[in-house]
C-alpha cells in the first residue's frame, strides 16, 4: 500500500509539534522541576530565561537558574527565600519575591553580568507581607493579599483591608486605596494598574491608582478570570481573561476596553513576541500565535508542546523571545503530599520559528 507524501508529512508534524505555516519547532525539556514545585517564577528578560525553583523532595530548595536564549544554563544561584514571582527590573536585572524559612517576606534583585549573577537581598519587616512587586526601578511597591488593619483606625466590616504598600528606609507604609485580593500589577509613571478579585483564584477588576494622590479608579469591573497583563507595542494594555478564553485590550489614554483575541480553549498565560501575541493553552499544552495589525488580528500558527511528554503535564507559564521566536513554557503543578509523584513539572523550550512567524511577527533573528 502506498502512503502519500502528505500523510507522511502529517505524521512527522505530529512528532515534532509542527503547525501549518509556523515552521517545525523542536521541543525539549531544559530543566526538570520537582513534583511539588508550586510557584510561577518564569521570565524571559535581558536575552535570558530566568527560572525559579523552590522545592526539592517536598523540602525548601531556593535556587535561581538562568539560561541563554537557546536553553543552555549559564548560572545557578542559591537564594535566601522562595521564588514565587520574578519580575523584570532594570535592563540586565530582575526582582524576585518570596517567603523565607523565617516566614517573613523577602525580595532579591539579581543582576546578570556575563556568566555571573550578583544578588542584593532585603527582608521585609513582619509588619507587612509581600506577595508580588508592583513598582518600577527604584520604587518598591508590593501587594499584600492578606491586607493590613490599622488598630488605631479599624477597617469597617463592609470594606477590604489595605493591601498595597511601599517600602522605603522607614519600612513599609500602606497606601490608602483598599483592594480585595490584589494580583498582578504594572506601574507606568505614577499610574499603578492592579488586577484584583475578592475570591481565591483569578481577578474580576482592573484598577488604576495614582500613587501621588493615592486615588483609585476601576476600569474593568466585570472580568471573568483576569490573570496577566502585558504592555503591547502599540502602548495599549493587554489583559488575559482565562475564564472567557480571551485577551482584552485597554487604551490607556481613553480608558476604552474591548476584546482583542479569543482562543478555542482555556488559556493560562501569554507573551509579547515581536508584533504578535503568543498565548498558551493550559491543558492542551499548545501555543497559539496571533499577529496584531491595524486592520485585524489574525492567527499565524499553533505549536504543540505536548510532544515534550508527561514530564510537562500542563502549560502554566509562558515566555517568548522576540529575537529568535523561541518559546519557553513552565509546568508547575504540585503533587498531593504523601502520594506517588511521577515526573510532571519542567521547563521546556520550543525553537525553530518558520518564515511566516518570523515575517508576520517582525522577528529580527
Amino acid at each position: 500500500m502506498k502512503i502519500s507524501r502528505f500523510l507522511v508529512g502529517l505524521f512527522i508534524a505530529s512528532i515534532l509539534g509542527v503547525s501549518a505555516n509556523g515552521g517545525e519547532p523542536k521541543v525539549r525539556i531544559i530543566s526538570e522541576l520537582d513534583g511539588f514545585e508550586p510557584f510561577e517564577a518564569h521570565l524571559f528578560h535581558a536575552s535570558h530565561l530566568w527560572v525559579g525553583r523552590s522545592r526539592k523532595d517536598l523540602a525548601a530548595f531556593y535556587r535561581l537558574e538562568i539560561f541563554d536564549r537557546h536553553g543552555k544554563m549559564v548560572v545557578s544561584k542559591e537564594l535566601q527565600h522562595s521564588l514565587r514571582y520574578i519580575h523584570p527590573y532594570e535592563s540586565n536585572s530582575v526582582i524576585i519575591v518570596g517567603i523565607g524559612l523565617d516566614q517573613l517576606s523577602h525580595y532579591t534583585i539579581a543582576t546578570l553580568n556575563g556568566s555571573n549573577v550578583s544578588l542584593v537581598h532585603r527582608t521585609i519587616p513582619v509588619t507587612a507581607l509581600a506577595d508580588r512587586w508592583a513598582g518600577s526601578p527604584g520604587r518598591f511597591y508590593f501587594t499584600d493579599p492578606g491586607g493590613y488593619d490599622d488598630p488605631a483606625h479599624p477597617t469597617p466590616p463592609d470594606q477590604p483591608l489595605q493591601t498595597l504598600f511601599k517600602m522605603d528606609s522607614f519600612g513599609p507604609r500602606y497606601l490608602k486605596p483598599r483592594l480585595a485580593g490584589p494580583r498582578e500589577s504594572l506601574m507606568m509613571g505614577n499610574s499603578l494598574y492592579v488586577i484584583s478579585g475578592p475570591s481565591i483564584g483569578t481577578g474580576k477588576f482592573l484598577n488604576v491608582i495614582d500613587i501621588q494622590t493615592e486615588s483609585l479608579r476601576t476600569l474593568i469591573s466585570d472580568g471573568k478570570g483576569l490573570s496577566h497583563m502585558r504592555l503591547l507595542p502599540s502602548g495599549k494594555l493587554a489583559l488575559l481573561e482565562v475564564d472567557a478564553a480571551r485577551v482584552r485590550e485597554v487604551d490607556l489614554k481613553t480608558k476604552e476596553v474591548h476584546s482583542l483575541v479569543t482562543t478555542d480553549a482555556r488559556p493560562s498565560d501569554f507573551a509579547i513576541m515581536g508584533s504578535c501575541l503568543a498565548i498558551g493553552l493550559e491543558e492542551q499544552r499548545r501555543v497559539q500565535f496571533f499577529e496584531l495589525s491595524a486592520v485585524s488580528v489574525q492567527k499565524v500558527a499553533e505549536w504543540d508542546l505536548s510532544v515534550a511528554g508527561s514530564g510537562f503535564m500542563a502549560l502554566r507559564n509562558l515566555a517568548a523571545d522576540s529575537i529568535t521566536g523561541n518559546i519557553y513554557a513552565r509546568s508547575a503543578y504540585p503533587c498531593q503530599p504523601f502520594t506517588e509523584c511521577l515526573p510532571r513539572n519542567s521547563v521546556v523550550i520550543a525553537e525553530g520559528a518558520g518564515t511566516d512567524i518570523k515575517a508576520r511577527c517582525h522577528l529580527s533573528y
